[in-house]
């Protein structure tokens, strides 16, 4: 059960699982290489990877089914697309793995900037995973100032129906409110001119207090005209109604509270959250510097993977996979050039119009030939072939690179590694010879 759960592992890390366990059988150059090793197994090491891979593509799929939940409020659309967005993030980080190739004679700073591209992108994921988790682990300090933020902008509309519905009452008021001032100011006037010390400064009824009392009276016909009338009456009914609705709308705001469920407030969007948290880190240096730690701590999540990549010892994986490629570059070149100049031979052995003639069907078959060849080599051979690479020539390897008679060496090498390759692989060689293939060529031609 270990076992298939560190494959699992090893495969998240971008490792092949047979080579790492052909590591086991061996054997290191010479004793230098092994003081030089470090590090722990290379199954661990690319397991250790594989845990982080994994565990950030588990962070991304709850973190975008969240930020999707918060949109849509549908649990089954928010799983699917958090388990797509989920399977996203463990592609991209797979893939930054295994395009990360490390050479023996890089050192850290050249691996860093060939990396760099892929430490941005990480940062940026990191980013963007770590947002709707920070939303979530600070809900309820979001949803509390969403709360009272509505709940001040009701009040605030409260407050402003109130003072149109006083406003209105008071035009209404002070309308009748003049009227009422006119027939006052007229009744002071006639008490005078009755009582002696009005302008005339004669007592009694006489021709000023007549025409003072005419006009007191013509004043409260008119007030109670306009009383009487439809319009008026709704101002009143208007006024008293107004003031029914602000005694209401007052006793609402003195009792209006977040837990009132009759308000209907609803959740906020991602949006919203965003930057009701916004605010809240910049007004609140506590929550600022735990959001500074914990987006550190996803966007560290995010690219510990590739740093890993980076630090970690040249070890006998990356030897493997190195020899390997070389030694896949070469037999190709090695194979195509053979072939090519085989072609070349029987080309320069044609007259003039037989040259004409099979040139252009030569050609075809070469171009037919080198693809073939690699396609067939990778479906039968390519995936094995690398299994059966021992540690031993590792050295050879090395001292290969930089030689000027490379012929000589790939071929005493090429020599060495048919001596360790199985059964299976010689039989596919065998099958493969060119001299077989082109007489079989000759043949299908005849």
């Amino acid at each position: 059960m270990l076992e298939i759960i560190q494959k699992i592992l090893v495969y998240c890390g971008g490792a092949n699982w047979e080579i790492l366990d052909k590591d086991k059988e061996s054997v290191s150059v010479s004793e230098k290489e092994k003081e030089k090793s470090v590090s722990p197994s290379e199954k661990d090491k690319y397991a250790s990877i594989g845990a982080v891979v994994l565990s950030t593509a588990i962070l991304a799929s709850l973190s975008g089914g969240y930020a999707i939940f918060t949109i849509f409020e549908s649990k089954i659309i928010a799983s699917a697309i958090g388990l797509f967005w989920g399977s996203f993030i463990f592609n991209i980080d797979r893939m930054f793995i295994l395009s990360m190739k490390k050479d023996e004679n890089n050192n850290i700073l050249q691996i860093i900037l060939v990396a760099a591209p892929r430490i941005v992108l990480g940062v940026f994921l990191g980013l963007l995973i770590s947002k709707p988790i920070e939303l979530r682990l600070f809900s309820k300090q979001i949803y509390r100032i969403y709360y009272e933020e509505q709940i001040l902008d009701r009040k605030m509309k409260l407050n402003k129906d109130t003072s149109e519905l006083t406003r209105k009452n008071e035009e209404l008021q002070n309308k009748i409110n003049a009227i009422q001032q006119q027939c006052e100011d007229a009744k002071q006037l006639m008490n005078k001119e009755l009582t002696g010390t009005g302008g005339s400064n004669e007592k009694g009824d006489g021709d000023i207090y007549k025409e003072l009392k005419r006009q007191y009276n013509e004043c409260q016909e008119k007030i109670n005209k306009e009383l009487n009338t439809t319009q008026n009456r709704q101002i009143f009914d208007l006024i008293i109604s107004n003031n029914k609705k602000i005694k209401l709308i007052n006793e609402k705001i003195a009792t209006i509270d977040i837990k009132d469920k009759s308000l209907n407030i609803g959740s906020p969007s991602i949006f919203e959250q965003a930057v009701i948290f916004h605010n809240l880190a910049k007004n609140d240096s506590f929550i600022f510097v735990i959001n500074i730690f914990i987006t550190g701590l996803f966007v560290l999540i995010e690219i510990s993977p590739i740093l890993a990549k980076i630090f970690a010892p040249y070890g006998s994986y990356d030897t493997a996979i190195k020899a390997f490629d070389d030694f896949t570059k070469d037999y190709y070149e090695d194979k195509i050039k053979y072939r090519k100049k085989e072609y070349e031979k029987k080309l320069a052995s044609l007259d003039g119009q037989e040259f004409q003639d099979q040139e252009k069907n030569i050609r075809a078959t070469l171009f037919s030939y080198e693809r073939e060849i690699i396609e067939t080599f990778w479906k039968e051979v390519g995936g094995r072939l690398k299994y059966f690479i021992p540690q031993q020539f590792q050295a050879v390897f090395t001292k290969i690179e930089h030689s000027d008679e490379l012929v000589d060496i790939r071929k005493d090498l090429f020599e060495k590694l048919l001596e360790t390759i199985k059964k299976e692989i010689e039989k596919w060689i065998e099958k493969m010879k060119i001299s077989e293939k082109f007489g079989q060529n000759d043949n299908n031609d005849n």
